[in-house]
């Protein structure tokens, strides 16, 4: 949710790499399934 192409995926993949020892990254983007959630 928000406003596309503004960074929130960046900002949020850089904090887990900068503050935590593991991350994992999931895109439900190409899930239509998924995406309606």
């Amino acid at each position: 949710m928000g406003a596309r192409q503004v960074g929130k995926t960046w900002l949020m993949k850089e904090f887990g790499k900068n503050y935590y020892e593991k991350t994992a990254y999931i895109s439900f983007y190409n899930n239509q399934r998924m995406n309606a959630v």
